[in-house]
């Protein structure tokens, strides 16, 4: 495999997480309309390297790349990200 190849495995490979982390940064302020709003980039880098932070965890422990018990766990950890985010301030 050459350079290319291996800049496609990993780009396939992070590509979950960030599309989520994008969508997520983008439309979680216009769903969730209480508390405060973070910063678009703090929540894209937060949940993109969280998400990123999963899909490794689960490629290590499963030792398979794309089980849906990976994707569930990333679906479920950058949900909780978006309501921490947005939780209301005391």
């Amino acid at each position: 495999m050459n350079a290319l190849d291996w800049f496609w495995v990993f780009a396939n490979f992070l590509m979950p997480a960030w599309v989520m982390a994008v969508l997520l940064a983008v439309l979680a302020p216009r769903w969730l309309h209480r508390g405060r709003r973070p910063r678009f980039v703090l929540n894209l880098v937060l949940s993109g390297l969280l998400g990123t932070l999963v899909l490794v965890v689960g490629l290590v422990l499963t030792q398979n790349d794309g089980r849906m018990a990976t994707y569930a766990a990333l679906l479920l950890v950058q949900a909780t990200l978006q309501w921490w985010l947005q939780r209301p301030t005391a």
